[in-house]
């Protein structure tokens, strides 16, 4: 029962946004996780709104890279790629 309630929410909360900005928006789903991983594909079962993309590290079978320097970098190219969607339009 607990996930309906979730489920219920998230969809009241998308919809709030999307009154906002309009379903003619570029919407954009950005994570750190691999884009198998995270909440990416739970956002595509439910988002209802027009379109969506997702901006994160491409999919992977490990969540981590074991080593920070990597992290930072692919961390900065999820954060950048978002950024320069974000002042294009």
């Amino acid at each position: 029962m607990k996930d309906f309630l979730l489920d219920k929410d998230l969809k009241r909360k998308d919809r709030r946004i999307v009154e906002k900005y309009g379903k003619k928006c570029q919407y954009i789903w950005a994570q750190e996780e691999p884009k198998n991983m995270g909440a990416w594909s739970y956002i595509l079962c439910f988002w209802k709104f027009g379109s969506i993309i997702c901006c994160s590290r491409e999919a992977s079978a490990s969540p981590a890279s074991g080593s920070s320097k990597v992290h930072e970098i692919r961390h900065n190219k999820v954060i950048d790629t978002v950024m320069k969607f974000a002042i294009k339009n």
